[in-house]
């Protein structure tokens, strides 16, 4: 589906649908606390209900987790000992599943139903067969014209400004302290 179009709310939708103790799977804290503000807004689940790994916090015991996928890759022992905990895992922004952080996390994992979003599905490096084994195959594809009239594309305004040019010698500290 293309960016704008609704990921979270659809990740959100099919979580709901399947019943199950839930992990959401991202790659940034911007990513992981979109997931927390959108759950809460949507399906009024308070935030004592959301569990949250990232940056070393493990708090698991909730119906739904938000995780960064570096943390649960930080330690095998306790991502082992929460493998069979979740019958839902959703992977935000898929796309990034050729990865070997996101490999050795999803390998271990045992989920029942296993989703992956993204606005990307092909990749410039042709890793798709590895994204393709980590999530399974595309199940469904949101056009862009189906979208087009809720989503803004941006305009990209060149603008130049008028400065010199700096000598490559020139360091960075001593920029600052112009």
């Amino acid at each position: 589906a293309p960016a704008g179009s609704g990921k979270t709310i659809i990740g959100i939708a099919a979580l709901l649908m399947c019943n199950q103790k839930s992990i959401w799977i991202t790659h940034t804290k911007q990513l992981l606390f979109q997931f927390v503000d959108r759950i809460q807004q949507f399906v009024n689940i308070p935030e004592t209900d959301i569990g949250l790994i990232y940056d070393g916090k493990w708090d698991t015991n909730k119906p739904v987790t938000a995780a960064l996928v570096q943390t649960l890759r930080t330690d095998y022992t306790k991502l082992e000992a929460i493998s069979q905990n979740f019958g839902t895992v959703i992977v935000d922004e898929c796309h990034h599943c050729p990865s070997t952080t996101f490999t050795e996390v999803l390998t271990r994992l045992n989920p029942y139903y296993l989703f992956g979003l993204t606005a990307t599905p092909t990749r410039r490096d042709g890793l798709e067969k590895i994204l393709f084994q980590n999530v399974g195959p595309i199940r469904h594809v949101i056009p862009r014209k189906e979208v087009a009239d809720r989503v803004i594309t941006p305009t990209v305004v060149t603008k130049y400004i008028d400065t010199p040019n700096i000598p490559e010698e020139v360091s960075y500290q001593k920029l600052l302290q112009i």
